[in-house]
């Protein structure tokens, strides 16, 4: 049995919808920046917020319907998921370190 790859369409509605959901917060957030009012406090939230999105994300995408067989494969995780997450990382690294 063969089946179609589905990663390359789920990273990229994941990759969109992070970038359109993710676009004002990286705003408001850069605001504080050069405003020079932005604490420890908002790099927290800004991890907070960045990662809660991801994860609605995946709730929304990934589900056992749109799975081979209803499961998630180590290879599909791997190539999904790993990318995301790095993506979620770099940004909250990226913006983090411009409050200091």
């Amino acid at each position: 049995m063969t089946f179609k790859d589905i990663v390359p369409e789920l990273l990229q509605a994941i990759g969109d919808k992070f970038s359109d959901r993710t676009t004002k917060i990286l705003k408001d957030k850069l605001q504080l920046i050069s405003d020079k009012k932005a604490t420890h406090k908002d790099s927290n939230e800004l991890a907070i917020e960045v990662g809660n999105i991801l994860a609605d994300i995946f709730g929304e995408e990934i589900n056992s319907d749109i799975l081979p067989d209803g499961k998630m494969y180590y290879n599909i995780a791997k190539r999904l998921i790993e990318p995301s997450l790095k993506a979620d990382h770099e940004i909250i690294s990226r913006n983090t370190t411009l409050y200091y």
